[in-house]
Parts: structure tokens; sequence; C-alpha cells
């Protein structure tokens, strides 16, 4: 019989020897192809904010009425002047001081006046004197806004009247008079 040698390959690395450490087959080395991306959006821009509305502005106050209430004086170029030669032949007196000391409530109007003759025509009949005083009372007054009417009784008791009608500010008053025997001018006083 004849012997055969056998060779025997133990696979342990496989044939053909070598450390008996196992390897790891050798990855086939393959780049990914690059990555194409969709180009990025265009950033959207922030609104800018809103702004606030501007408070609305505090509404502006009534003037408040003013009131005729008070004294109120003219004198030297200023109180009561008469026209001369207008109305009746007897005129004389034909500018006064003038002082008026009135009380407003709601539209009415009282109160009292003085006054005093400093310049006068003379004429023969019914005149009177220099520096001479009356003290009137005031009737028939109303009173508006910045308007003013007035009225002095006739102290002869005739029923006639001194009717006053003007316009008033807060510190300075000024109109027309009319008075009894056709008689007309104006007024102008000062608040004291």
């Amino acid at each position: 019989m004849r012997v055969i040698p056998i060779v025997v390959c133990i696979v342990v690395t496989g044939c053909g020897g070598g450390s008996s450490a196992p390897t790891s087959p050798t990855p086939t080395s393959t780049t990914p192809p690059p990555t194409v991306s969709a180009p990025a959006p265009a950033p959207t821009p922030t609104p800018a904010p809103t702004p606030a509305p501007a408070p609305a502005p505090a509404p502006t106050p009534a003037p408040t009425p003013i009131s005729a209430t008070g004294r109120w004086v003219g004198v030297n170029l200023e109180g009561m002047i008469i026209e001369p030669g207008a109305g009746s032949p007897t005129v004389c007196d034909i500018e006064f001081d003038l002082q008026l000391d009135l009380t407003a409530s709601g539209i009415a109007l009282t109160g009292a006046a003085i006054s005093k003759v400093r310049k006068w025509v003379p004429n023969p009949v019914n005149c009177g004197q220099m520096g001479a005083e009356e003290r009137w009372t005031v009737i028939n007054g109303s009173v508006g806004s910045g308007t003013i009417a007035f009225s002095f009784p006739n102290p002869n008791g005739s029923g006639t009247t001194i009717d006053f009608s003007g316009t008033f500010t807060d510190k300075r008053m000024t109109g027309t008079v009319a008075s009894f025997a056709g008689r007309r001018g104006t007024f102008a006083v000062t608040r004291q």
C-alpha cells in the first residue's frame, strides 16, 4: 500500500498561513458623490415694527366765560362822553368820570354807578356844575358772552333812561350811550 502525503490547511486566516489574527476584509474606498443642494431661500426681511399710535391730544378746555362782576372805572379820556350838540339844546354836561359796580348772575346784571361831571359847555338853561356827582341804580341789565347792556333811570322820575350797550373783555368795557333828550355818546371803563 502506498502512502500519499496529504497537506491539510487549517483555515484560521485562510490558506497560505499568516498571522493567527483574523483580518477583516479591506473595504473598498468609495467617496459618495457630492451632494448638490438647492440654493437657500432668500431670507424674509423682518418687517419694521408698527409704531404705536400717538396718544390723542388732551381736549382743549372750553374757555371760562368772563364775568362782568366787579368795579369798572373810566376817568380822564374815558368814562362817559356825550357828543357836543347832540340832542336837546339844553345839553351842557358832556364828559363824565364813570364808576360802575356790577354784579352778573347768569344773564342778569344789577349794580350801581357814580358819574361825575368833568367837562361842560355853558348853557343858561338847566346846566349842572363842574364836579357834580350823580348816583345811579343799574336797571334792565343783561350780559352775554362778551356783551353787555344796562340802563340808568332818569333821576327826575320821568321814566326815561340812559341806555348803555357794548362789549367787554376781562379788563375793558366799551360801547355806546343813548340818553334822554336824544343825547348820544360813548363810554369806556377799565376793570379795577
